[in-house]
């Protein structure tokens, strides 16, 4: 409370110490300004944490998607997605929030059909086409 540091009953005077923060593995922190707290990050990126990722990241092409398609904010729309194996698992476990911020009525796997507004970009390391139409 009073700033000294006593190791082994003895209080050493600054300069006999050097404090140094280490984080355990698969965390990162640091010290706020006045040295009062800790603030501790766990950084590791479980799957269920990679493929909430990847759904919100597909959200975000979507609706860059309908941006560029020109369609109006409250378009209900039909989203045909073609990715690889890798991320489909991410896309299906979050289908419901997905088809929800992108206003989808129905969401296809599989390649665009005939007349749909077609995006080709990547999603993780793999690519992604994605099809767009109004409901």
């Amino acid at each position: 409370a009073d700033g000294t540091v006593t190791a082994g009953g003895v209080t050493l005077e600054p300069g006999e110490y050097e404090l140094k923060l280490q984080s355990k593995e698969g965390e990162t922190s640091a010290a706020l300004k006045g040295n009062d707290a800790v603030v501790v990050l766990d950084v590791v990126v479980t799957p269920e944490l990679e493929a909430e990722g990847w759904a919100r990241d597909l959200v975000r092409k979507v609706q860059q998607a309908r941006k560029e398609a020109d369609f109006a904010v409250t378009d209900r729309i039909v989203l045909a997605v073609e990715v690889g194996s890798d991320c489909r698992p991410a896309i299906e476990a979050h289908e419901g929030y997905i088809r929800e911020q992108v206003l989808a009525d129905e969401l296809v796997y599989g390649p665009p059909a005939d007349g749909m507004f077609v995006v080709q970009t990547t999603l993780g390391e793999g690519d992604l086409q994605l099809g767009l139409r109004r409901s």
